[in-house]
């Protein structure tokens, strides 16, 4: 049981770092976001998964929604996850995909990131 709840913390963990590669985006505006509370939604495939998976990605094994105060702002994130690459190194692999809600907002975030992380700006 330990192992369990060691690797859900390790998810849970990633899972924050990734919402915060998002948040640091705002950090003029908000230097501190908090999680508010995390909703699991197994038997709801994202948007996302949807269409991925109609290309021919597997479907994640579980679907949360992260809400998020940004100083006074809520925030949706979508997180969708997914069995990783195991190894005898890595016996259990997730790979977490965080993302904001699909809104203006959130879709100005996700191209920021995307953008920044190709080092476009």
């Amino acid at each position: 049981m330990s192992m369990v709840i060691a690797i859900h913390n390790a998810v849970n963990e990633k899972t924050w770092q990734e919402i915060l590669r998002y948040e640091k985006l705002h950090a003029q505006a908000c230097l501190d976001p908090k999680l508010i509370r995390f909703l699991g939604r197994p038997g709801e495939l994202s948007p996302k998964a949807q269409l991925t998976s109609f290309f021919g990605r597997t479907l994640p094994f579980d679907r949360h929604d992260w809400h998020v105060d940004r100083c006074g702002t809520p925030v949706r994130y979508v997180v969708d996850f997914y069995d990783g690459k195991q190894s005898p190194i890595h016996p259990v692999s997730i790979h977490v995909d965080a993302r904001p809600e699909v809104s203006w907002g959130g879709l100005r975030d996700r191209f920021r990131l995307w953008a920044q992380d190709l080092n476009l700006f």
